[in-house]
This record gives C-alpha cells, sequence and structure tokens, in this order.
C-alpha cells in the first residue's frame, strides 16, 4: 500500500552521482482520482490543514504520473514524475459535488472553506514558472486557469524529456509477490472479498460502506473504507458511492466468488 511522500529526493546514486534509472525505464502511465476523509488522508501521506477541521472534510486528489516501482530493502518505492492537483474542502455537505466550479459557488453563498493545490514532480525546465498559476481567490474562473495550467504541464513533460528527471513519488510495504504474504495482506483480502460479496448482492457502495462501519471487517483500520473503495471501483469502473452496480458488475463479481468456491 504506497503513500504519498513530500521528499524531492531524485533517484542518483549518493556516491557516484549517476541515475539509478532513465526516463525510458518509467513504463507505468496513470492517471488516478482519489477522495479521502481528514484520517484516511493521513493514513496515505497527505496532508490536510488549510481549512477548518470537520467531520465532513474532505480531500480530493488528482494524480497523472509516469513511473516505475522498485525494491527497497523490506519497502518498495514508486520512482517517477508527473503533476497532482488537490482540492480540500472543510464540509462535503455544504456542496453539490466536489469540483472547483461547485465548490467555488458554494462558497459564496455558505461558510464553506477550501483550498487548492498543484504540485508539479520531476521537471527541472524553468518555463514551469510561467505555467503555474499565481495564487489568488477562488472561483469560478480559478477552475478554468487550473485546466489550463494542468494541459499546458502535461504538455511540458511530453515536449521536453531533457527536463524530466525521475522523483520519489511515493513508498510503502512490499508487496505479496515479492515480501510474502503479511496480516495486511489477509486482512485486504477477506475485505475485498466481504466487498465482492456486496456488490454481487447488488448494494450501493454508500450502503457497503455504512455496513462496514457497523458490522464489518474493519481490521485495517481507517484504511478498511479506501480498500472498500477501490474494490468497487475495480469492478464497477465508477467511484460514485451511489451508483447501483449493473448486472454485467454482479456477474463478475460472482465470477470472482464462485472460482473461490470452486477451489474448496
Amino acid at each position: 500500500m504506497f503513500r504519498a511522500v513530500a521528499s524531492a529526493e531524485v533517484a542518483t546514486d549518493p556516491d557516484t552521482g549517476v541515475a539509478k534509472m532513465d526516463l525510458v525505464s518509467l513504463a507505468s502511465w496513470e492517471t488516478r482520482v482519489y477522495q479521502y476523509d481528514r484520517t484516511t488522508a493521513a493514513d496515505f501521506g497527505f496532508t490536510m490543514g488549510s481549512v477548518k477541521a470537520t467531520a465532513n472534510s474532505r480531500l480530493l486528489v488528482m494524480d497523472t504520473t509516469r513511473s516505475k516501482s522498485i525494491k527497497a530493502g523490506d519497502r518498495t518505492e514508486l520512482w517517477g514524475c508527473g503533476y497532482r492537483f488537490q482540492i480540500e474542502v472543510s464540509d462535503i455537505s455544504l456542496t453539490t459535488k466536489l469540483t472547483l466550479p461547485a465548490i467555488a459557488a458554494a462558497m459564496e453563498v455558505t461558510a464553506l472553506e477550501a483550498s487548492v493545490r498543484l504540485e508539479v514532480k520531476g521537471y527541472t525546465g524553468n518555463e514551469m514558472w510561467t505555467v503555474i498559476p499565481a495564487p489568488r481567490p477562488l472561483d469560478v474562473d480559478t477552475y478554468r486557469t487550473y485546466m489550463g495550467a494542468v494541459e499546458q504541464i502535461q504538455a511540458a513533460f511530453a515536449q521536453h524529456p531533457e527536463s524530466t528527471v525521475p522523483v520519489l513519488l511515493a513508498e510503502g510495504t512490499v508487496g505479496i509477490l515479492e515480501g510474502g504474504i503479511s496480516d495486511v495482506d489477509i486482512d485486504s483480502a477477506v475485505l475485498v472479498v466481504w466487498a465482492l460479496n456486496r456488490i454481487h448482492r447488488g448494494q450501493k457502495l454508500a450502503d457497503a460502506a455504512a455496513d462496514l462501519a457497523s458490522d464489518g471487517p474493519t481490521e485495517l483500520g481507517d484504511a478498511s473504507a479506501e480498500v472498500l473503495a477501490r474494490t468497487y471501483e475495480s469492478i464497477l469502473g465508477d467511484s460514485d458511492s451511489n451508483a447501483e452496480p449493473s448486472e454485467e458488475a454482479k456477474a463478475q463479481a460472482a465470477n470472482h466468488l464462485g472460482s473461490l468456491l470452486m477451489s474448496r
């Protein structure tokens, strides 16, 4: 399970100064969108605190990376380059959606507090100073400004590979195939099977999350909700917590569960 890191450490050998990996070796390309509550965000290495803390605080993280994972002792490190866009809100119940336009609109008529953050990882070209938006109040126009900057950042990585260097993006415990099966691996597997069973029944993620909190397998602590959500997203292809599992999704979950039963 990877945790985000704040370090800008470059992948070079401290003795020789030679790069440990080159850009060509970064063969994993990925775009991901995450939504965390305050506790889960901290568990995964994200810092919250730019806005007033409430039980309904939320962090939306959008990552686009080119990366490679390597084994470092008993840990796995994720090295690469890319950019991260974060939106933090004080109370998700005060906005209809966790998007910049909706958040900006809610701030005008409610007590909602919000902040945005755009990070570029692994780019050395000075022209990035002309791309990164200057700080400004959050409003509807801010959305257009940041989306335009994101497009320019991605174009800069594509057009100037000579300005790209792999940096440490995240780190975590070694996975099952590399380091054996830990208690965390087993607890995660139990929760995935539990989630598949809920999908097979046609239960929405929001309802499954409520059941998980009351009587589900929560040995993973605050990470339990994240594993549940990722299982749903993997099968449903949708991160909407109120999305009804389709017949195809229910069948896919049943197939996975059936494979377990057949192996008995």
